[in-house]
């Protein structure tokens, strides 16, 4: 069970980004409306349909595709037909989060996604089926408890010296 958060923060630079600056008003609205819909997630990559955007966004499916395909061209999106899952290019630029809390919720999220393309695109990692999110940093009272729990060794090698965590879910 994923808690996502009930806002999203736009930053005053969004406006001032050259990219935005170019946009006609409604491309403005469309790509605020992708970044800051209901189906958004806190990695950047979600589930939506074209007939949600169309009702929430009032656009008829024509408008939809066209702002779609510009907004791909431009590179600021990803979508996939078939999965229904739309990738914003900078959301980590903007949203990404330090919290372990925000973190282990995007991993959690992550291991939904069904184009694992949209891993890369987004700066994601995977490695032979495993998701590496590199910002993912664990509290040092976990760290503690995991060292304790291998008796101070590298579960691996068996090691004790340079001891590290790894972020890998």
């Amino acid at each position: 069970f994923i808690i996502m958060a009930t806002f999203r923060k736009v930053h005053t630079c969004f406006w001032s980004d050259p990219f935005t600056q170019m946009l006609t008003p409604e491309q403005k609205y469309f790509y605020l409306y992708l970044i800051t819909n209901d189906k958004t997630r806190q990695c950047g990559i979600y589930e939506i349909t074209k007939r949600q955007m169309c009702y929430d966004t009032g656009y008829n499916i024509d408008t939809i595709c066209k702002y779609i395909d510009f907004f791909i061209e431009g590179g600021k999106i990803r979508y996939n037909i078939e999965t229904c899952e739309i990738a914003i290019k900078n959301w980590r630029k903007y949203n990404d989060q330090t919290s372990p809390k925000v973190q282990a919720c995007i991993n959690k999220e992550l291991l939904s996604i069904k184009d694992t393309q949209l891993f890369e695109y987004m700066g994601y990692k995977q490695q032979n089926g495993v998701i590496i999110n590199e910002n993912y940093r664990i509290t040092e009272s976990l760290r503690k408890k995991i060292f304790t729990l291998y008796d101070n060794k590298c579960h691996k090698c068996k090691s004790d010296e340079n001891l590290t965590t790894d972020h890998i879910i």
